[in-house]
């Protein structure tokens, strides 16, 4: 049967409760304060193992290490259907599907373009100086105006949703601390936008948003043209470069915890 991408809040809840049997306080305080993105399920990128792959990322260290020393070695299949006992109440619409039989899992870029380990500190170091980006939105992205999702591909937006998580999640020593997404209103411009297009994502209690996915490249206008940015401009360079590299964790926009935003540089996408 097909499988549908937009299975995230159904992944979203088999690892909260995966957490829940090896950690119960981790998984209460994930599920009210997050910390963590997990995508919906996606066909596998040619020349990887297994037909699809799942995605879960972790900006705490308490949820990295139950992942990696409890989580991952000891699962073997995810199931996204309704549990045998409760299938008498669940909802007449409720689908269910094949479970999923886990083959492995990838901590490294060399396993898989789209994992790896590493540190707040180590991606400020690794990352580049530059003043253009390409940037890969592989599920739908929306962010939130007064209370409803809007599917805009913003620089603005973009650059505020990944500062707000970094400060909020980043030692305090690589803190950013000038408005970026002033900065970005006022000297970031989109230079393309590549397969832009919106669709919908189930969200939990059948409710869905709509987000953008697709790809888009920006550059920061030179430096002479940011007049009352100078004194960051080279700076910011840098900045940007670290939230973008920090996007590939924690998402960009609303509902990364259900797989909504997930996003990548584009050159992760395009190796071989």
């Amino acid at each position: 049967m097909p499988i549908p991408a937009s299975l995230g809040h159904k992944a979203q809840g088999w690892l909260l409760n995966e957490v829940h049997k090896y950690l119960p306080s981790l998984a209460e305080r994930l599920h009210q304060q997050g910390g963590y993105t997990v995508s919906g399920v996606h066909r596998q990128i040619k020349g990887k193992p297994g037909k699809y792959y799942l995605r879960v990322t972790s900006l705490v260290s308490d949820l990295t290490d139950v992942l990696l020393e409890a989580v991952l070695p000891n699962t073997h299949t995810i199931s996204f259907s309704p549990r045998k006992e409760s299938k008498q109440q669940a909802a007449p619409e409720e689908k269910t599907f094949p479970d999923f039989e886990v083959n492995g899992y990838a901590t490294s870029a060399s396993d898989h373009p789209l994992a790896s380990i590493t540190s707040f500190a180590a991606v400020v170091q690794s990352a580049g100086c530059s003043d253009t980006l390409r940037i890969t939105f592989t599920s739908p992205t929306a962010f939130g105006s007064n209370g409803i999702d809007q599917p805009l591909p913003a620089p603005a937006l973009i650059l505020r949703s990944w500062w707000e998580k970094w400060n909020t999640f980043a030692p305090n020593n690589e803190r950013i601390g000038y408005p970026i997404q002033q900065f970005a209103q006022d000297s970031i411009q989109i230079t393309s936008l590549s397969r832009i297009h919106t669709a919908n994502w189930y969200l939990p209690n059948h409710a869905r948003s709509t987000g953008f996915s697709g790809e888009i490249s920006m550059r920061m206008r030179p430096f002479y043209e940011c007049e009352n940015w100078q004194a960051v401009w080279d700076r910011a360079q840098h900045d940007w470069q670290v939230l973008a590299a920090f996007a590939l964790f924690c998402g960009t926009g609303r509902h990364t915890g259900v797989g909504m935003g997930q996003t990548a540089q584009s050159s992760l996408l395009d190796r071989p």
